[in-house]
């Protein structure tokens, strides 16, 4: 499914194509639960849309790329709803079928508001995705994802990540705002589409509040004996876990890349 012609034929078969902010006004107003920030794997990305009753307003591809060119992890981005039914519920159905995600690395991430909304779909039209310097859940520096395939639902809205991403972030918000009656809702305003002290997103009051106690929480266990143990715990498993890596790449005749060692250390973590 890495393959270009064959991710265009299956949206050409799919009939997917990108919805506008008016939808996204619309549909946020008729039920503003059962919005996710879906990443799914190439390979699973058929299962997702077929899924019935899955509203897709707006998408882009995303690969990983190594410190050496190698490409891998390919996956892909978008802003989804559920207008009648539950993620929940379409799982079960989805199991009880015999349907399952190849993929352990498909997520739906729950939109909490419709600020958050717009967050997304500025994510999904900048050029750049995850940036070095991010860590994983290992604690371990990722590498750099790119958007190598945008479909915005304004193409107006594509670019570069820098100074433009705060611009585009506002021109996408004061689009879905004029088509909501902001006066209904007075702790909104059109750059910032929900209630600022009492959200719980990343840019809501509450939110940032939580995500500064959790960090602090984390810092402060890190300094006990208990963290300091999980700490060398985990330093001395990165070690044994590097030394089979570079002894396996070693086997490989072939030239040495970072995404092999990647799909390496994926079957390593299967040894635990």
């Amino acid at each position: 499914m890495a393959d270009n012609e064959a991710y265009k034929m299956l949206l050409m078969s799919m009939q997917i194509k990108p919805l506008t902010y008016k939808d996204v006004a619309d549909d946020w107003e008729a039920r503003s639960d059962e919005w996710y920030h879906a990443l799914t794997a190439i390979e699973d990305l058929p299962i997702v849309l077929a899924i019935p009753n899955l509203k897709i307003y707006a998408w882009c591809r995303c690969k990983l790329i190594a410190d050496d060119g190698s490409e891998g992890h390919h996956h892909w981005h978008a802003l989804v709803h559920f207008p009648s039914g539950k993620l929940k519920s379409w799982r079960r159905q989805a199991l009880r079928i015999g349907i399952r995600f190849v993929s352990k690395k498909n997520t739906f991430k729950k939109i909490k508001c419709l600020d958050h909304a717009v967050g997304v779909l500025r994510y999904l039209a900048c050029k750049d995705g995850q940036r070095v310097g991010r860590r994983d859940g290992d604690g371990l520096v990722t590498h750099p994802h790119t958007h190598y395939a945008r479909q915005p639902i304004t193409e107006c809205h594509r670019h570069e990540r820098g100074k433009t991403c705060a611009d585009v972030r506002n021109e996408i918000s004061e689009n879905i705002a004029s088509h909501l009656n902001l006066s209904e809702k007075p702790n909104w305003d059109s750059l910032n589409l929900h209630n600022v002290e009492a959200c719980m997103c990343d840019r809501g009051e509450i939110g940032k509040m939580k995500k500064a106690e959790a960090n602090e929480k984390r810092r402060a266990f890190y300094k006990t004996d208990a963290g300091i143990a999980v700490k060398k715990e985990y330093k001395e498993k990165a070690r044994i876990k590097r030394m089979i890596l570079n002894q396996l790449a070693e086997l490989n005749v072939s030239k040495k890349a970072h995404l092999q060692l990647e799909t390496i250390e994926n079957l390593v973590k299967q040894l635990r």
